[in-house]
């Protein structure tokens, strides 16, 4: 990746603002960090019980109960058919 200031070598020295604009504006378009989020499923509860996440971003689920249980996409007890894990295994 070039430096910014390669790309735009005279916009600092004539216009400081309109530099510090275009800084903000290249920052803007760099891509986000993905997060890492870790569930929990135990007494048959999610802990955290919501978690909002954004595209790319990682969801680990870890499966403390002794019964068996599924990570499925949806809401209410309604799936929509984005994913299904599958059994998780008893951590």
């Amino acid at each position: 990746m070039k430096a910014l200031s390669s790309l735009l070598p005279n916009i600092g020295r004539s216009h400081p603002l309109l530099h510090g604009l275009a800084c903000l504006i290249f920052l803007a378009t760099l891509p986000g960090t993905a997060a890492n989020w870790d569930v929990s499923i135990q007494n048959f509860a999610f802990v955290p019980s919501t978690l909002e996440i954004a595209a790319g971003d990682t969801v680990v689920w870890t499966q403390k109960d002794s019964s068996m249980h599924t990570s499925t996409s949806g809401s209410a007890g309604k799936a929509d058919g984005l994913w299904e894990s599958g059994p998780l295994t008893l951590a």
